[in-house]
C-alpha cells in the first residue's frame, strides 16, 4: 500500500465547508513550508495528548501502568479542547490525532471527537483496542474519521476475539512497532499480526519503526535502511499483502535531512505544553497554549533553531534525530 492511497483514505471524508481556512492553511504550507520562520500558515497536525495513562505497559511508550506512574494524573476535557483550539496556533489545523497513553481512558473522548468532526477537522485515535468493543459504536457515531489499534504481544490475545465483530461495526486500522530483535528472532509474530489484521477485515496494517524513546530506550533496537533481515521481511509481506501493508521510511545513517514535523505538527498536553514534533526534543520551554501567542510557540528559539539544523545538510542531525526515521521521512 503507498502513503499516498492511505492519506487519500483521509482525505476523502471532507464534506463540510469548514474545511475551506484548512484547505488554504494546507496549501501555503505546501508551498512555504521550508523556512527558519513561518508566518504564513499553521501546523497541519495536531497530535492531543488527551490522558497520560495507559492500561498496558510498553518498554517503547513513554506512558506505563497507574501502578507505576509518576506524574500526576492529566486528562483533557471538551472544555479545555474547545479552548486550546480558539488559538490560532490550532484552529486551521487539519487532523487532529487523539492519544494517550491509551485515548479510551478519557472520560471526555466520544464529546470531544464529536465536537472536533462539527468543526470540520479530520479526527484519528489510536489505541490498544481493549476497550474499543464498547466504544466504536460510539466513536462511529460521533464522526471519528479513522480509528488505529496497535497491536502488541499483550493485547494480541483480546484482538483475536474482538477485532472482527469491531471492523463489522467500523472498519479500522492496525499497527505493529517492528524492533530488531523482533526481525531477528520472532519474525513469525509478526506475520501472526498481519493474518490476524487481514483476516478480521481492517483496512491495512502499518509498520511503525522503533523509535529509542519510552522507559528504556535501546538504538541497539533501531531498524536501519541496510539491513538485510529487513529487506527480505519487507519482500515476503508485500508478495503477500502488498495492498494491505504500509512500510514507513527506515532510520539512514546518510542521514538525509527531509524531514517536515518541525513545520506540520505540534502536540499538546491538557496543562496546555506544546510538544516538538513527535520524538525526542519533549515540550517547548516556558511556552504554553494558554498563555502564549502563535508567534512566541511556533517561531521561538528552540523550534527555529531545530529547523534550521534540519534544512542544512552540510552539518550533521541533532542527536536526537540521528535514530529517528522520519529524518528522511517527507510527511505530507
Amino acid at each position: 500500500m503507498e502513503k499516498y492511497t492511505y492519506y487519500f483514505e483521509i482525505a476523502k471524508k471532507i464534506k463540510t465547508p469548514l474545511v475551506i481556512p484548512k484547505a488554504t492553511n494546507y496549501v501555503k504550507y505546501r508551498l512555504l513550508r521550508k523556512k527558519p520562520v513561518v508566518k504564513y500558515y499553521t501546523p497541519q497536525i495536531v497530535a492531543v495528548n488527551l490522558i497520560n495513562r495507559c492500561n498496558l505497559s510498553c518498554n517503547y511508550c513513554a506512558q506505563a501502568k497507574d501502578g507505576v506512574f509518576k506524574k500526576p494524573k492529566e486528562e483533557m476535557t471538551l472544555e479545555l479542547i474547545k479552548e486550546f483550539f480558539s488559538h490560532k496556533l490550532l484552529k486551521n489545523c487539519m487532523l487532529v490525532d487523539l492519544l494517550g497513553g491509551e485515548p479510551l481512558l478519557c472520560k471526555d473522548i466520544i464529546p470531544i471527537v464529536e465536537y472536533l468532526s462539527r468543526k470540520g477537522f479530520l479526527t484519528n485515535t489510536s489505541t490498544n483496542g481493549l476497550l474499543l468493543a464498547n466504544n466504536i459504536e460510539k466513536l462511529r457515531d460521533a464522526g471519528i474519521t479513522r480509528v488505529n489499534v496497535s497491536v502488541y504481544p499483550d493485547n494480541f490475545n483480546i484482538l483475536k476475539n474482538s477485532l472482527s465483530s469491531i471492523n463489522r461495526i467500523y472498519q479500522v486500522h492496525a499497527s505493529y512497532v517492528l524492533t530488531k530483535t523482533i526481525l531477528e528472532k520472532s519474525k513469525q509474530s509478526v506475520f501472526d499480526v498481519v493474518d490476524l489484521a487481514y483476516s478480521s477485515g481492517c483496512k491495512s496494517l502499518r509498520f511503525w519503526m522503533y523509535r529509542p524513546l519510552g522507559k528504556i530506550p535501546n538504538n541497539d533496537e533501531v531498524v536501519l535502511d541496510d539491513s538485510p533481515i529487513y529487506k527480505e521481511f519487507k519482500e515476503e509481506l508485500m508478495e503477500r499483502y502488498s495492498d494491505f501493508v504500509l512500510f514507513p521510511q527506515t532510520v539512514s545513517r546518510s542521514y538525509e535531512k527531509k524531514c517536515t514535523q518541525l513545520w506540520q505538527r505540534v502536540s499538546i498536553t491538557p496543562t496546555g505544553g506544546i510538544g516538538i514534533c513527535c520524538g525526542n526534543f519533549g515540550h517547548i520551554k516556558n511556552k504554553t497554549i494558554c498563555n502564549n501567542s502563535f508567534e512566541e510557540i511556533f517561531n521561538c528559539t528552540q523550534v527555529v533553531d531545530i529547523r534550521k539544523n534540519l534544512l542544512d545538510n552540510s552539518i550533521p542531525p541533532l542527536e536526537e534525530c540521528k535514530n529517528c526515521n522520519l529524518l528522511s521521512e517527507t510527511g505530507w
